[in-house]
């Protein structure tokens, strides 16, 4: 709602038609979710830091991950989105042939092109699937986070005050988390057989899947959202720093197999 001096200031100059707040679907409308089916087989790119792992993406050729069109029309092929891994994920178990095949890309983290950027001194941050910002990163970039402003990039805003984060989550709670259906873009279809998946790889556990996420951060930070193995709960984290070890999904075609 507009403050109160605001709302003041537009009575004396006669005028008390104030702007509206945007809603979430004309917001939705603003953000690229660009995430396609992937078809094909599942290769790890691993590097001594996220920038060079996408850097290695970048510069591949003869492979079927998406493509990503520069300012200057020029394409580059991208890291899978959030979405992209976790289906990735879901395709790979569902094809394997052995048990170790199919749980192969749940028993490593996975990072991806997805971006999570928080608002310098509080709980709230965005969830950008299509991050250009991490999708152009140098290839020598060595820190922790991007510095990127919080009000300048598209994304539904989330709270994590308002809500379970940071701890794991019971089988009802994973499939009704506003972050995790975000990072999935609202395919809850995919995120159910996710969920299914790593219940029966730890059947015993009670609670699984947490999504973890900073709070009250010196800047507006943008980090990548990854997922990360089955010893963690396979849980959604955005907490890492970027120069950490790099670690994304290469698709190769099945033609040349």
């Amino acid at each position: 709602m507009p403050n109160k001096r605001f709302l003041e200031l537009a009575k004396r100059l006669g005028n008390e038609e104030l702007p509206k707040e945007r809603t979430k679907k004309e917001i939705e409308k603003e953000i690229p979710k660009q995430s396609k089916k992937i078809d094909g087989f599942y290769d790890l790119v691993k590097e001594n830091t996220y920038a060079l792992a996408v850097d290695k993406i970048r510069n591949k050729t003869r492979i079927n991950n998406p493509e990503f069109a520069k300012d200057s029309g020029s394409k580059i092929y991208r890291p899978l989105t959030f979405k992209e891994t976790i289906e990735a994920k879901v395709n790979d178990y569902n094809s394997g042939k052995t048990d170790e095949e199919r749980k192969r890309l749940f028993e490593t983290w996975i990072d991806s092109c997805t971006g999570v950027c928080y608002k310098v001194g509080t709980t709230k941050f965005k969830i950008i699937p299509v991050c250009k910002e991490l999708i152009l990163i140098d290839k020598d970039f060595n820190e922790s986070y991007l510095r990127e402003n919080y009000d300048s990039l598209n994304g539904i805003e989330l709270d994590s005050s308002d809500g379970k984060y940071n701890e794991l989550l019971t089988k009802s709670e994973i499939l009704n988390h506003p972050a995790w259906l975000e990072a999935v873009e609202n395919d809850k279809a995919l995120l159910r057989e996710c969920r299914d998946i790593v219940l029966n790889l730890k059947p015993d556990a009670e609670k699984l899947m947490g999504f973890y996420a900073r709070q009250n951060t010196n800047d507006d930070e943008l980090r990548v959202l990854y997922v990360c193995n089955l010893v963690y709960g396979s849980g959604a984290y955005a907490r890492s720093g970027l120069g950490n070890l790099g670690r994304l999904l290469s698709v190769a075609h099945r033609k040349n197999f």
